[in-house]
């Protein structure tokens, strides 16, 4: 198949012009061939149509080859132009090569001429497409500038070199700007060339390890050969920078060197509407806390009365009998007393966010213990009948948290029914299919404990039932109820893995029921047998509280379990005994929180006096100070309040080992 060709011949013979046609012809081309034989007629051939190959002999009556090239290369340059000739030598053909001929041949010897043709026809077209590449990547080195230059972000290309530095090659616009404001009008020229680290100390005032930092991480991105990304700040005259901060490996096209590209973006506006937004949220939700707060007391009041009614009544029935049921009330002085115990802790986990400690246990001695409580309180026209089965297995959950699903349930209850009705309670085993647990999240089939408690009371109308879970929701009266009630139960359900569901027809009652996940693992209901309270020698003990009745319920337990306590309640009094006698007491017991001295500062000047001295810390508040902050201060135990006469014995007896 012919290729076609347009030609431009300037040449005076027609004869010879027929010559180089047909040996083009013979070479595979299909000629288009126009002739011309003086300048302005050569001039106007090539302004007027596109060729693709002009043949010129170099001697001619009105011109000469030599003038034609001279105007190919004004009009046509890219066009590829051959000299022939049939008398002229080499020195011509050398000069004619030098001016810029694609070739030159002589007319009679054409065994080259086809050859010649081709590989000019293949130079041009490499030429035309290098033209076309060097256009194209200008036209991208300059969209690649604007881009590089139109960022906001602050970028710097730097050069990673055989020494294992980075060297700065090149940055853009923005950055240049931030240098001049950072380092003044000189402070742009002073950058090219420099070291990462420099950079890093002059233009950003980074500390020693600010820059170590950003070295490592500049070799992290080359190592592994991907952009890493952090936040970091930095401190300017002024103003701190908070900035986002890549390093992107970049390789050259030949891999012979690699470059690293950093950028920073300035978030400090981000930063400070994060900080903002932060704050007016910390403020909002202590806001709620204390308001939450407020409306808790009425509920930890009603809690806190019934065992202190239980403390008190007992303490009275111990008072007045003086038969031999003391031990029996005593027995449930104490249970009620732990109780309360349990529910400070409780208060101060809430107060803390902690999560409570959880562990296998059996739900029924907890619903007994709630029922008691709730027929003992309960209106009389109340009937309260509860249905437990046998052989339930154990759950995993916190003993106090459960109780108060349990007594809130009730309560919630027999306060819906007024005077009159009757309180259904029941505890049993269920098995849960699949189609249930879609719809009660987050049960799974299997097995659960279920506690169902209902009422016949007014029941809770439609409208409410969608907030009935909310904080600070309620039906009552103003002054009956904190609505918190229902959204501590909902919380605790939750997070013992459980859900709870809620049955209401108004003017007929109200069905509450509850699934909790059994347990695989067995509560070790096995009793230790635990050994006598350890005793003491008639050891001297120094007992520091600025609490009266504490001061005097401590020296009666110590006195009891063998020691000799000297008591005081004012700590600067009790440092100036120990000072008079400092080896006469064999330890120390103070409270944290004291008038005049802290339990702290008293420990240090006793160390000071005696430094090994075993010194027992003793807190109602067990956030106040931590295991290591306790022996940093060099007490050698911690005992929260309330603390029961073993604990104190025991403490006592590992103080003095």
């Amino acid at each position: 198949m012919s290729v076609p060709l347009r030609v431009l011949f300037v040449e005076d013979s027609e004869d010879d012009c027929a010559l180089l046609l047909r040996e083009l012809n013979r070479g595979g081309y299909d000629s288009q061939p126009i002739r011309v034989e003086t300048a302005d007629a050569f001039r106007t051939a090539l302004n007027d149509e596109e060729w693709d190959l002009v043949i010129s002999d170099y001697s001619m009556p009105r011109f000469n080859g030599m003038q034609a090239l001279a105007i190919h290369h004004e009009i046509a340059a890219d066009v590829p132009f051959i000299l022939v000739s049939g008398t002229v030598g080499e020195d011509i053909a050398v000069e004619s090569i030098k001016a810029g001929a694609s070739d030159y041949l002589m007319k009679g010897n054409l065994i080259r001429f086809v050859p010649a043709v081709n590989r000019a026809m293949r130079e041009a077209a490499e030429r035309r497409t290098h033209r076309r590449a060097l256009v194209s990547l200008r036209e991208s080195q300059g969209m690649l500038s604007l881009i590089y230059n139109a960022t906001p972000d602050k970028l710097v290309l730097f050069s990673a070199l055989p020494d294992d530095s980075y060297r700065i090659t090149s940055t853009n616009r923005k950055f240049l700007d931030f240098v001049e404001q950072t380092l003044g009008p000189t402070g742009p020229a002073t950058i090219p060339g420099r070291r990462l680290e420099e950079m890093a100390d002059t233009v950003f005032a980074c500390t020693p390890e600010a820059t170590r930092s950003l070295r490592d991480r500049a070799d992290q991105a080359m190592s592994e050969g991907r952009p890493q990304l952090f936040e970091t700040f930095f401190t300017l005259p002024g103003r701190r920078l908070h900035a986002e901060i890549t390093f992107t490996p970049v390789a050259d096209a030949d891999a012979g060197t690699r470059n690293l590209l950093w950028s920073c973006r300035d978030i400090s506006s981000r930063k400070e509407a994060q900080e903002r937004q932060q704050l007016l949220e910390s403020q909002l939700q202590q806001s709620r806390k204390l308001e939450a707060l407020g409306q808790l007391a009425g509920g930890i009041a009603h809690d806190f009365n019934n065992l202190l009614t239980g403390i008190i009544g007992y303490a009275e029935l111990i008072k007045a009998s003086g038969n031999a049921r003391v031990p029996e009330h005593i027995e449930q002085v104490l249970h009620a007393a732990n109780r309360a115990k349990d529910l400070v802790k409780q208060i101060l986990a809430f107060s803390r966010r902690e999560t409570p400690e959880r562990k296998p246990i059996y739900f029924e001695p907890i619903v007994r213990e709630a029922i008691q409580l709730i027929r003992a309180s309960a209106p009389s026209g109340i009937r309260v009948e509860a249905f437990i089965a046998s052989d339930l297995p154990p759950l995993v959950g916190d003993p106090t948290q459960l109780h108060q699903v349990v007594i809130n349930l009730c309560t919630n209850a027999v306060q819906a029914m007024g005077d009159q009705g009757k309180l259904s309670l029941s505890l049993e085993t269920v098995v849960v299919d699949s189609g249930f647990a879609r719809n009660h999240p987050p049960l799974s089939e299997g097995e659960f404990i279920r506690l169902s408690v209902g009422d016949t009371g007014t029941g809770i109308e439609s409208t409410a039932m969608e907030h009935l879970f909310e904080p600070f929701f309620t039906t009552k009266p103003t002054g009956s109820g904190t609505g918190l009630g229902l959204a501590v139960v909902h919380g605790v359900v939750r997070g013992h893995d459980g859900t709870i569901s809620v049955d209401s027809r108004t003017g007929e009652g109200t069905m509450f029921q509850v699934y909790f996940p059994v347990s695989g693992s067995i509560p070790d209901s096995r009793v230790a047998e635990r050994p006598d309270v350890p005793q003491g020698n008639g050891e001297a003990v120094l007992f520091v509280d600025d609490e009266a009745g504490i001061v005097s319920l401590a020296t009666a337990v110590l006195e009891q379990i063998g020691y000799m306590p000297v008591s005081f309640t004012d700590p600067v009094k009790a440092f100036d005994a120990f000072q008079n006698e400092p080896d006469r007491f064999k330890a120390v017991i103070t409270d944290l929180t004291m008038p005049k001295m802290t339990g702290t500062e008293l420990a240090q000047a006793l160390h000071r006096l005696r430094p090994n001295l075993p010194v027992i810390l003793t807190s109602g508040y067990s956030g106040a100070i931590d295991g290591d902050q306790a022996a940093r201060s060099g007490f050698a135990e911690i005992l929260g309040k309330p603390f029961a006469l073993r604990t104190l014995a025991e403490a006592l007896q590992r103080a003095l080992r």
